[in-house]
This record gives C-alpha cells, sequence and structure tokens, in this order.
C-alpha cells in the first residue's frame, strides 16, 4: 500500500444503469468529508443504460490532474467482467482489481453470435497484469440478501474497504450511504461486504 501522502487512484468500470456514478459519488463525497482533495473524470462512454461507462476518481493532499495514467491505478472496480477487461490499461503489477463476475452480454455480442469469456478466462487476462485479482459474485449474493442487485456496487465497496485496498474511513462512508436512496439496505449491504473481505485479506 503507498504512503498516505501520495494521491489514491481509483478507476471504476461498468455499464449505465449499474451505479458506477452512485459508487464514484460516494467514494469522492466521502473522500472529501475527510479534507482530502478529490477529482473526478467520466472519460468513455455517457451514463445511459447498457453504455460503457468510466470514472477516473483521485484523492490526496493535492491532485492536479483528474485523470488517472495508465498504469497507476491503485484500485480498478469492475461492476462487469468485460468492462472489467476494457479499463486494464490502467492496471499495474500493484493494482488491486475487484470486479462482479455478473455478466451484461453486450448486444454486438448477440448480433455477431461472439462467446462471452469465462470469469476464469477475465481473471487470467487480468492477473498478466495485476498480483492482485479478486472475481466478487456480488450481484448474486446481493440478489439472494436484498431481492435486488441495485447495491451490489456498494457491496464491493465493502469488499475493498474490509480487504484495506484503499484507506478510507468506514464510518465517513456509512454517513453518507445515509443520504442515498434506500439507505437501511445499502448500509447493510456496505457491512456484509467488509464482513466477507476476510477471505480476500
Amino acid at each position: 500500500m503507498k504512503e498516505t501522502n501520495e494521491p489514491t487512484n481509483i478507476i471504476i468500470s461498468g455499464v449505465g444503469g449499474q451505479g458506477v456514478l452512485t459508487l464514484s459519488g460516494i467514494i469522492a463525497e466521502s473522500a472529501a468529508a475527510d479534507g482530502y482533495d478529490v477529482t473526478t473524470a467520466e472519460v468513455h462512454g455517457l451514463a445511459m443504460r447498457f453504455g460503457h461507462l468510466e470514472v477516473h476518481l483521485r484523492f490526496g493532499k493535492k491532485i492536479h490532474s483528474p485523470l488517472v495514467p495508465d498504469c497507476e491505478a491503485d484500485l480498478l472496480i469492475g461492476l462487469e467482467p468485460i468492462e472489467t477487461l476494457r479499463s486494464s490499461r490502467y492496471i499495474g503489477t500493484e493494482t488491486a482489481v475487484v470486479f462482479d463476475t455478473k455478466k451484461s452480454i453486450p448486444v454486438k455480442m448477440h448480433l455477431h453470435r461472439q462467446q462471452y469469456p469465462s470469469t476464469a478466462e477475465v481473471a487470467g487476462a487480468l492477473r498478466k497484469a495485476s498480483k492482485r485479482v479478486i472475481p466478487v459474485n456480488a450481484s448474486d449474493l446481493t440478489k439472494k440478501e436484498t431481492g435486488s442487485t441495485l447495491q451490489s456496487n456498494i457491496y464491493l465497496l465493502g469488499i475493498c474497504i474490509g480487504a484495506k485496498l484503499i484507506r478510507m474511513n468506514s464510518a465517513t462512508i456509512m454517513k453518507k450511504l445515509d443520504l442515498l436512496p434506500g439507505a437501511d439496505m445499502n448500509k447493510r449491504m456496505f457491512k456484509l461486504g467488509i464482513q466477507h473481505s476476510r477471505k480476500y485479506k
């Protein structure tokens, strides 16, 4: 883990409708509340439903650029396997990669009858660049617990915080989760993610 005076670089990748912007907002607001300088940038696609969406998030003592340089992400959170691969240019050997294994098959793959890679294939490709890749069955587990996949992004955040993949104050995050619709459910899944993170430490 890097020194506390160095910027923390996070990439969040997924498709519109999966909560990419919600997740980046919670992380950014929590970091700002703890006194950090924070920048975010949406750099690919639009936040339309099922469209590719990638957010850069950086926080630290002083941030001069909103974009994470190639190979310099500290953490890549992927809300969909292929979308995680799309953001692999930001992965270095020390990058922690956490991704939801739930597939959202692109329309082009259906049209061209292309085969979607298995979780093992996606993880294997990511491990060529990073020493720490963590596939998580977040959407299915969240649906089992809540009846919906809406909180899978918050569950993944709990995994990241509990496994100490980034330095953030969990109490501050809990306060920010109080501001979301369905706050009790979000806080429940965040806590569950922290609890389940033990297996990934």
